[in-house]
């Protein structure tokens, strides 16, 4: 039996999808041989109890990570999200195991938020980890470490380039919380999309390895630089979420305007917009097209002394020239024209970057 000096320790990773880091022969690639003493390799488990918040520590732990996290919130092991932002919570446990004993000498889970803060009116989003630990016993409790990356080299979408994060950071227990904040820039003038995998690196100085994991799903990214309003020049969005166009009854300059589209809403035959029960809008960015679908709904002269409000509106996919499940009303024209305008819809559309055939759901407040 080897001296208690030279007994070896390794980290023993619980969560799925770990890497290990461990010293192998120039060129060597494969799997590590098998742990024998005086081998500098580690042994792997999984431990699927771990999976949700178990305990106290791990809800408190998701409660502080909520009030980091905006509006969008955040679950354990699913992605909540908006248009601007999303974020991904999950508990990583590893233990410290001593060779060739066998003997644990440590554990640890390490609560991990990874958010993402998108700006409609930048380039450049925030991408942002934070690690605590939320358990912890023995060597893990002062003895570790973590290390953060955003990788765009393998980014889904590519070409994008990230700053910060910093270096590797002490895990200390109980919880003192470390930030890993990047920048990620989309260059270029053309739509892009990205999705740069985000991957922690943990670390303990008891044992010779390292162990590599990669973090729950990110936001999938569009940045573009179209022209969705004045002054916005390139921005990024989440373009997978849908977002929601609000008009209420009560607002006295679209009051008609908004009382049709909820009549709309409710009594046509795939009900546009309703979320819940309706089919989604698609936004048109063709503008004969769209003066298409106004000429078919509201022909010159339909109601005199009126202006013709039309729903779907008429820069969508859905409207009247294309779609025979559509109405209209006589509203007042500075209503239409102000419901239609930069102040309304422009600035839902602006501040969505709404691009052609993006989906978005209508919702009329009363």
């Amino acid at each position: 039996m080897l001296p208690a000096s030279r007994q070896l320790v390794t980290i023993v990773a619980a969560a799925t999808s770990l890497v290990l880091a461990c010293a192998l022969p120039a060129g060597a690639d494969g799997p590590a041989p098998s742990a024998r003493a005086g081998d500098k390799n580690a042994v792997l488990s999984l431990d699927e109890s771990f999976r949700t918040p178990q305990n106290a520590a791990q809800r408190d732990w998701l409660t502080k990570q909520n009030t980091l996290a905006a509006k969008v919130g955040c679950e354990v092991g699913r992605q909540t999200a908006d248009r601007r932002s999303s974020c991904f919570v999950e508990f990583i446990p590893f233990r410290v195991v001593q060779l060739p004993s066998g003997k644990e000498i440590g554990r640890g889970v390490i609560g991990s938020g990874n958010t993402t803060q998108l700006d409609y009116k930048s380039s450049t989003y925030v991408q942002d980890v934070n690690l605590g630990l939320v358990q912890a016993s023995g060597v893990a409790t002062l003895l570790s470490r973590a290390k953060v990356a955003v990788d765009c080299k393998a980014s889904s979408g590519g070409g994008c380039t990230v700053t910060g994060g910093g270096g590797e950071q002490w895990l200390r227990y109980p919880a003192q919380n470390q930030h890993f904040t990047f920048k990620v820039t989309s260059p270029g003038k053309n739509i892009s999309y990205h999705q740069p995998p985000v991957k922690v690196t943990v670390s303990n100085l008891a044992a010779p390895n390292k162990l590599t994991r990669k973090l729950g799903d990110t936001a999938q990214v569009r940045c573009d630089s179209e022209p969705v309003g004045s002054g916005t020049g390139r921005g990024c969005v989440n373009w997978t979420y849908e977002p929601t166009y609000t008009l209420d009854t009560h607002d006295p300059r679209i009051t008609q305007v908004a009382w049709h589209v909820y009549w709309a809403q409710n009594n046509l035959r795939f009900k546009w917009g309703l979320q819940g029960k309706g089919r989604p809008l698609h936004h048109l960015s063709d503008v004969d097209l769209q003066r298409y679908n106004r000429q078919v709904a509201c022909p010159r002269g339909k109601y005199p002394g009126k202006s013709c409000d039309e729903y779907p509106f008429a820069a969508t996919y859905e409207g009247a020239g294309l779609n025979s499940d559509y109405s209209t009303h006589a509203v007042p024209l500075n209503q239409n024209t102000t419901e239609g305008g930069s102040e309304y819809r422009g600035k839902f559309l602006r501040e969505n970057r709404i691009l052609d055939h993006d989906a978005y759901w209508v919702h009329v407040k009363r």
